[in-house]
């Protein structure tokens, strides 16, 4: 199969030209007023429905997988949080190396 297309990971509206790339912010459920945590949140949801183990069972051009990590509770300034892991693999032939090169994916 092909590589995942920009609009099949982060939707209809994406898309991107020589030097920058467009998310449509209500493709990823945001709003106007997003924050860059927000945003950053989003993006990782929204790829974690086309990158994940079954649809790389469909599609063996997909080398990126998010599954989910551990949910648990932690302290921080005297307050509770709910801590809501994401596990990102990248998968390439190996080359030995530790290093994420984005345009090996």
């Amino acid at each position: 199969m092909a590589e995942p297309t920009l609009s099949q990971v982060f939707g209809s509206n994406s898309s991107q030209s020589n030097t920058q790339v467009f998310l449509d912010k209500e493709d990823l459920g945001l709003s106007a007023e997003s924050s860059a945590e927000q945003i950053f949140a989003a993006i990782i949801v929204r790829a974690s429905i086309y990158f994940n183990e079954s649809e790389q069972v469909n599609n063996s051009d997909i080398q990126i997988i998010i599954e989910q990590g551990f949910t648990s509770l932690v302290s921080r300034n005297d307050l509770t949080y709910r801590e809501k892991q994401r596990i990102i693999k990248f998968q390439k032939q190996d080359d030995e190396s530790d290093e994420i090169i984005p345009e090996d994916y």
